[in-house]
């Protein structure tokens, strides 16, 4: 029963790991290229494949390579910790927020050949709680806040980190030269909901900038405080490292 419900979403792949999780179900499948594929309920959260893997990385490597100085980082969402490992390479100190403890665990058996093993390193710290739960109680102030990749519509409470109260509370955790990173997919959406969540994000972030990747499922939102100014020289030398 636990594997049926995937025989027709992921037909010729294996069932590798099965958790029911108090807050969700987490399950690990592989196919037959050995690509590992993490899902929340029964929703795809990550996958380790050349198509998804950079989606991972670029939400840590954008806004990092836009910030003159970045020390330390937030993400909400953990998955498989490729963005997590991401923000260690630019010598940045991460805090991780991830509800479910059966994705922390899936993360360390089957994709430490893409987050490096971030568990252990040192700039890498990581909390079992609720994202907003840990905005709204934590005193450190970020450089860096980046939502993961949560799609809106595919999974129970995934709607509340695209709200103007959420963004809001980010921004009061934010340095003063700090960037708020909001994935928005392409796909699944409706427009007017794709509009909605750039103008609710524009609400608390008037000076906002709009990224579109080369793959055709997501655009990226960076938010300021300030308009955004680019030191190319700086991003080109600091990507190449990255």
């Amino acid at each position: 029963l636990k594997s049926a419900i995937f025989k027709t979403q992921r037909p010729g792949d294996t069932l590798v790991d099965y958790n029911e999780e108090v807050d969700a179900t987490v399950t690990t499948l592989k196919d037959d290229e050995g690509v590992y594929r993490l899902y929340v309920d029964t929703n795809q959260a990550a996958d380790a494949s050349r198509w998804d893997s950079p989606s991972h990385r670029v939400i840590a490597h954008l806004p990092l390579l836009l910030h003159p100085r970045p020390k330390r980082a937030l993400v909400v969402g953990f998955g498989m910790g490729l963005t997590s490992h991401s923000i260690t390479q630019h010598g940045v100190k991460v805090d991780a927020i991830e509800l479910s403890s059966g994705v922390l665990s899936a993360a360390q058996k089957y994709f430490t050949h893409v987050n490096e093993n971030v568990f252990e390193n040192p700039q890498f710290n990581y909390k079992l709680n609720d994202g907003r739960n840990h905005i709204l109680m934590t005193k450190t102030k970020y450089d860096m806040i980046s939502t993961g990749i949560i799609h809106p519509l595919v999974s129970a409470g995934s709607s509340n980190i695209y709200t103007a109260d959420f963004y809001r509370l980010c921004r009061k955790i934010l340095t003063e030269d700090g960037i708020m990173c909001q994935w928005v997919p392409l796909h699944r959406l409706p427009e007017a909901h794709y509009k909605m969540i750039v103008r609710t994000f524009i609400e608390v972030f008037p000076e906002t900038t709009l990224w579109y990747k080369y793959t055709p499922d997501f655009v990226i939102l960076i938010g300021t405080r300030e308009p955004l100014r680019i030191n190319y020289k700086n991003f080109i030398d600091r990507a190449k490292i990255a």
